[in-house]
């Protein structure tokens, strides 16, 4: 599912580590909001931004599926 870009609300935080092997480690939290159904996902578990904005998309869509949101694009093909 291809969700567009302005249905999306992205911001992203730093994070500093506890302590310990992690010293310095700055992570970084993301969060997905879908506007138009009010659908909110954060995800800071790993290190790379990138690899956090990837999950929190997949918790996004995987919502929408769960609550049966289509797009329109996909209403004609069924």
């Amino acid at each position: 599912m291809k969700i567009p870009d302005e249905d999306l609300k992205i911001t992203s935080e730093r994070k500093g580590s506890v302590g310990g092997q992690q010293v310095g480690c700055v992570k970084m939290d993301v969060t997905i909001e879908h506007i138009p159904t009010g659908i909110k996902a954060t995800v800071g578990d790993q290190r790379s931004q990138l690899k956090n904005k990837m999950v929190a998309l997949g918790m996004i869509e995987w919502g929408l599926i769960e609550i049966g949101y289509v797009y329109k694009e996909e209403q004609n093909i069924l």
